[in-house]
């Protein structure tokens, strides 16, 4: 199963937030997401246009690939399951939930393998979907040998292989992947060793996702919602309630659910949570996931603080929990930027590379700017349909701070877009950081509802100055603003835009080699202001994806009314108003 070095591996991710990635003698080239291809937020389905522009990106045809890999061995065709008008697939899982069978079924590993077995791609009898996706990649002219892995096999690999950390224990914890909720590798030289499964009926993400639909969101989308609603709540009581359904078993060294599954369980907690505020809601489910994963790090990750743990899955996303998990002692923490199933593909690419021997010749990544990218002149064409003022800048990172510095909201487009859900400056929007007002007008200009304020962009020499224990040789997370870190006073008095109600931020730290125009538009912010810390926001409206185009970030400037648009090496000015 191995493949020789030099060969071409095409990986997807072909439900949730479906995508495509390359690998190329063990590195990743390039990897896009259906989503910002056909703009419809976390798209579920065959990632047509993601295939085709990752070969484009990387100069490569059809023809070039050895090996398609797929993220996962039960793809089915995706639905959350807890709105109204569910499949007969989820109504009856709720049937089965209400009966306590699902509980068997999914919450004992026995039987949540051999549902996998019975559910897999080649020999799913109900949702066979292996013959669909070869008819669809022939269509494309793809006609390379197509190999499934684990779902949680592919989010481990992308998070040990693309950190560089040799040796480590790989965390997974999602919701439902291939029958399971959870698991741990040991990895060592390149091999990883499976430690750990925790069946998926048994997730402390399922009751998160709960607790998102009640507050009125959309579970799988709007986790981060409820993570900085959380902030301003007492979890007293709600933690209690919650903890009665979702706990941690120390006799098992994972969490337990003591409760239902999908719609029986939010029913029941509507219930039990009625009377409390929204905000006691999201604090008292916080503070259960902080509780239970971080036992089960330290019940099941040996060797603490001597050790590295690399994370990944949806959980992964929750940045307070990070922060509670480094704070355990590791010796560095590393979330997996695209860390959702949006980034299977990443990890199929990595995991088929690897071989059935678990040895592997990956590369490590050293950013995520993998997506599609534009020459000056396609830049140039869409300024001159815009009816934007412009010019090529002389100077355009120093331009750049100047109109921030000045007060005004600046949209900056350079290189190639960002691979995961985080804006990393090549498609972001830049504000000074010293008016805490900015989180209420500019979210209602991009018609955005956060709780969150908008995370912070700094140069590392700079960080220890602004985030307390910030500690260089151990903040990889802190690059792909995955991880939150307590704020200085410093901090709070210079910049109290990225300071959230509980005193934390959730830096994207900016190194010259990795983002050379990003640093230089800090270092010439930090000559005119004395720090260097900005605002950074995502390059998009509301419900949309990130930009992708030139196209499409004139359109954005057009409608948030923003002022600044600098893309690539150009200057353009909105004259409208927002």
């Amino acid at each position: 199963m191995s493949i020789p070095s030099g060969r071409v591996i095409l990986g997807l991710s072909y439900s949730y937030d479906s995508g495509a990635a390359l690998l190329v003698d063990g590195r990743i080239v390039a990897a896009v997401n259906e989503e910002r291809m056909n703009r419809e937020k976390c798209y579920a389905g065959f990632p047509a246009l993601a295939i085709a522009e990752c070969l484009r990106i990387a100069g490569l045809t059809a023809g070039d690939i050895e090996r398609v890999a797929v993220g996962g061995l039960m793809n089915f065709p995706y639905e959350s399951g807890l709105t109204t008008g569910a499949s007969a697939r989820y109504q009856l899982s709720n049937l089965l939930s209400r009966l306590g069978l699902l509980r068997l079924l999914i919450g004992t590993l026995p039987f949540a393998y051999a549902l996998r077995a019975f559910f897999g791609n080649r020999f799913n009898p109900v949702f066979n979907r292996h013959a669909e996706l070869t008819s669809r990649l022939a269509g494309m002219g793809i006609t390379a040998p197509v190999a499934y892995f684990d779902h949680h096999l592919c989010h481990n690999a992308g998070a040990y292989y693309a950190s560089g950390i040799d040796r480590c224990h790989a965390v997974s914890i999602d919701a439902f992947g291939d029958c399971f909720s959870s698991r741990i590798y040991a990895c060592e030289g390149g091999r990883m060793q499976l430690r750990k499964t925790v069946p998926a009926y048994h997730s402390p993400a399922h009751h998160y996702a709960y607790v998102t639909a009640l507050l009125g969101f959309t579970p799988t989308r709007h986790e981060g919602k409820v993570t900085g609603l959380a902030a301003f709540g007492d979890p007293t009581e709600t933690a209690r309630i919650l903890g009665e359904r979702i706990a941690y078993s120390a006799s098992r060294r994972s969490p337990f659910v003591r409760g239902l599954y999908q719609r029986p369980e939010v029913e029941y907690l509507r219930t039990a949570l009625a009377g409390f505020s929204r905000e006691d809601i999201a604090a008292g489910v916080q503070q259960v996931l902080e509780d239970v994963a971080t036992r089960y790090l330290r019940d099941n990750v040996p060797d603490i603080p001597s050790t590295s743990i690399v994370l990944s899955g949806g959980v992964a996303a929750n940045v307070r929990l990070n922060q509670k998990i480094r704070d355990l002692g590791f010796r560095d923490v590393f979330v997996f930027p695209h860390m959702g199933d949006g980034g299977l593909a990443a990890g199929a690419c990595y995991a088929a590379n690897a071989g059935a021997t678990g040895t592997s010749r990956n590369q490590p990544i050293t950013d995520v700017y993998l997506g599609s990218g534009y020459t000056d002149t396609e830049i140039e064409a869409a300024l001159q349909a815009s009816g934007f003022e412009w010019h090529r800048a002389g100077q355009v990172e120093r331009e750049v701070a100047e109109q921030v510095a000045a007060g005004k909201i600046v949209a900056r487009f350079a290189g190639r877009m960002e691979y995961g859900p985080r804006a990393l400056c090549n498609r972001s929007i830049l504000y000074k950081a010293d008016d805490p007002e900015v989180n209420t007008w500019l979210n209602h200009r991009l018609k955005r509802t956060e709780f969150m304020p908008f995370a912070p962009v700094l140069l590392a020499e700079d960080a220890p100055r602004f985030l307390k224990d910030y500690d260089e040789a151990r903040a990889i997370a802190a690059r792909y603003m995955t991880v939150t870190y307590d704020v200085t006073d410093l901090c709070k008095a210079q910049a109290a835009a990225i300071v959230h109600v509980d005193g934390t931020a959730r830096p994207q730290i900016v190194h010259e080699a990795t983002n050379p125009s990003m640093h230089g538009i800090l270092t010439e912010y930090k000559r005119l202001r004395g720090f260097s810390v900005m605002v950074n926001t995502s390059f998009n409206m509301h419900e949309e994806p990130i930009i992708r185009t030139p196209e499409e970030a004139v359109e954005s400037v057009k409608q948030a009314g923003l002022d600044v648009l600098a893309i690539g090496p150009y200057m353009a000015f909105n004259r409208v108003e927002a």
